[in-house]
């Protein structure tokens, strides 16, 4: 029937504009959680390259594009572009939390293959990292750093937002975590430089 047809187009309207992945996130730049500076890469800048063959327009060499700072990680705006570049195939993003969080899972997002300018500059293999100011004494933290999660994201998947636990021995410590480092240890092939579109953190609020 018609009100069944409405019913049904509703719950996909419905269901589209909620975010899938149905979890807090307490990375989110809006929420209060920040870029930790000394924790962090350095901004890639992008230049000009002199390449254009448009007519009456001129190429100016060397001149610097401005460049999204790692703030733009934690926002929740993917679109193209909006993404924080470091050079290189590696790099780290520290994160102040907007909350202290005992950490279940981290969310990796990037642009979908067929929409992605180069998606050679998407991370790949990467190690998270939380920061508890008085963790236990353990040989495998260092400086308060517990490492919670290792793993790949995957440009291949079927979906371009990657959710992945940290590990049970993490879980086991039951710490809150008022910070995190993501280490990004490669990309899917891009000397250049690594976008990265947003992390997220989940878990329960202390």
């Amino acid at each position: 029937t018609i009100s069944d047809v409405t019913s049904i187009t509703e719950g996909i309207v419905l269901q589209r504009s909620k975010d899938f992945v149905g979890l807090r996130d307490y990375a989110l730049y809006d929420s209060g959680a920040l870029a930790i500076p000394a924790w962090t890469s350095a901004t890639f800048k992008f230049r000009s390259m002199c390449a254009s063959s448009i007519p009456l327009i001129p190429c100016i060499p060397n001149v610097s594009w401005k460049s999204n700072g790692p703030d733009e990680a934690l926002r929740a705006n993917t679109q193209v572009g909006h993404c924080w570049p470091t050079p290189g195939s590696t790099g780290r993003l520290g994160i102040a939390l907007s909350h202290g969080v005992i950490i279940s899972h981290l969310t990796i997002d990037h642009l979908p293959g067929e929409l992605a300018p180069d998606i050679s500059t998407a991370p790949r293999q990467f190690t998270l990292w939380g920061y508890h100011p008085i963790a236990p004494d353990d040989p495998e933290i260092e400086d308060g750093l517990v490492r919670l999660a290792q793993g790949e994201y995957d440009i291949g998947s079927g979906s371009h937002i990657q959710t992945f636990p940290i590990f049970e021995a993490a879980k086991d410590l039951n710490l809150s975590f008022v910070a995190v480092l993501l280490e990004v240890q490669s990309n899917w092939g891009s000397l250049d430089h690594t976008c990265i579109y947003r992390v997220r953190i989940h878990g329960t609020p202390i």
